[in-house]
């Protein structure tokens, strides 16, 4: 099987887009990968140019070169051009290739159909802080992918930040939550920096400190064992600053209106996902 430590591992990434690219950048620039071991094919050959020259990856000319290459594919296209792509591949010899997926809304039973019920697949949701290496991302995969393999996609993906493993099921929830979820904290940042300015600082202190103050809460969530409501009270000292704003965001259902996003974020989710698999894609892909 092969594993990080083999010199004859290949990587092929179809479609190098934002995602697409940040996979390839994080392979490379944090050494999971040797840059001759990564192969790339894209539509645009601009980006490709781009990619040789900052980080000497190797172009297939076709998606079938690419995918006789490689042992591990990773596929980052626009929902409404994988089935073709699929249909193009599905005579190859794909024993002991794992693909993996980062299609919005596109399900694992859905590219198994297209490839072949053996294929092994794996299917990921990112987020945009994989972009520059903190990011996360949810893993799911059919019962043909082995513990082996699963640790070599988690390997290569924690190459833009944190892995977590979810059962499809939890896919749209997790589009919600975390796929959506940065547009949420750079609106918060963007309130919070809006709300210095009225108060007298200038737009580049109050961004800074807005932004380094949602860092590092996050940081205390991840590093302690607290729970975020303890660590609110932490802040919040009896008649002081603090709880008059919380009552303030309490008053006007904060809570609420974040759960509100998750849920309707997770719903369109499912229906790009239906839509997809039925051939009329309109989601906001923005991957190749």
């Amino acid at each position: 099987m092969m594993n990080l430590n083999n010199p004859n591992l290949k990587v092929g990434v179809i479609g190098v887009g934002n995602m697409g690219q940040s996979l390839i950048k994080g392979f490379i620039d944090s050494k999971t990968l040797p840059a001759e071991n990564v192969v790339v094919f894209n539509r645009s050959k601009e980006k490709v140019i781009n990619l040789q020259e900052s980080h000497n990856v190797t172009e297939a000319s076709s998606i079938e070169e690419l995918v006789d290459q490689c042992n591990v594919i990773f596929l980052s296209i626009k929902p409404q051009d994988l089935s073709n792509l699929l249909e193009n591949i599905s005579n190859k010899d794909i024993d002991n290739k794992i693909f993996v997926s980062v299609v919005v809304g596109v399900s694992i039973s859905f590219i198994e159909e297209k490839l072949d019920s053996t294929a092994k697949v794996i299917r990921l949701m990112p987020n945009t802080p994989c972009l520059i290496g903190h990011g996360v991302t949810a893993m799911a995969y059919n019962n043909r992918t082995d513990n082996q393999e699963i640790k070599l996609v988690s390997d290569l993906v924690k190459s833009t930040g944190e892995v977590i493993e979810v059962s499809e099921e939890q896919m749209d929830a997790v589009t919600g939550l975390s796929g959506s979820g940065p547009a949420y904290v750079f609106m918060l940042i963007q309130a919070l920096t809006s709300g210095g300015v009225k108060q007298g600082l200038s737009h580049e202190q109050s961004k800074i400190l807005a932004a380094q103050t949602v860092q590092g809460a996050a940081k205390m969530v991840l590093e302690t064992d607290k729970h975020p409501e303890e660590l609110k009270d932490m802040v919040s000292s009896p008649g002081g600053t603090t709880i008059q704003a919380v009552q303030y965001l309490e008053d006007n259902a904060i809570r609420g209106a974040f759960m509100k996003a998750v849920e309707l974020s997770s719903h369109r989710a499912y229906e790009i996902k239906q839509g997809s698999q039925q051939g009329n894609d309109d989601s906001d892909n923005k991957q190749d």
